[in-house]
């Protein structure tokens, strides 16, 4: 009875997790290739299907268009170094023109408040959190 217990408990509500860039993944909004991790984003819809993107304005761009702020169960950025996944609402951003990137969108994101910071002066651009992505 408890090993049913468990596989039914394992099987169940699990958190979105992000999947990994494929070199065929191409990017939902622009369409390009997801060639560089390093600006990479993707979140997941209620239904758990993953949707990538190039980079971060990309993501905000095809939610707002599509109506998915509010219908997105995560939402996720690589680290500026490309090696992992943050959790969007929890990573910090630098935003900047000398940033190069994907389609001009200047965005990195950072782990921890000081590196950003550190990143922003490095960039003589600001700090940002996802939130602030959906301003006009």
């Amino acid at each position: 009875m408890i090993c049913l217990l468990l596989i039914a408990t394992g099987c169940g509500n699990r958190l979105p997790w992000p999947a990994e860039i494929d070199t065929s993944d191409m990017c939902a909004q622009c369409k390009m290739a997801i060639s560089e991790k390093r600006y990479a984003a993707e979140m997941t819809d209620r239904e758990g299907n993953v949707i990538k993107f190039d980079n971060i304005d990309c993501m905000v761009r095809y939610a707002a268009a599509h109506g998915l702020r509010d219908k997105a169960s995560a939402w996720f950025v690589m680290d500026s170094d490309g090696r992992e996944w943050l959790d969007a609402r929890q990573a910090f951003l630098v935003k900047s023109a000398s940033i190069p990137g994907p389609m001009g969108s200047g965005v990195l994101a950072i782990r921890d408040s000081a590196a950003a910071e550190t990143m922003a002066r490095r960039f003589s651009g600001r700090v940002l959190r996802f939130e602030d992505l959906w301003r006009p």
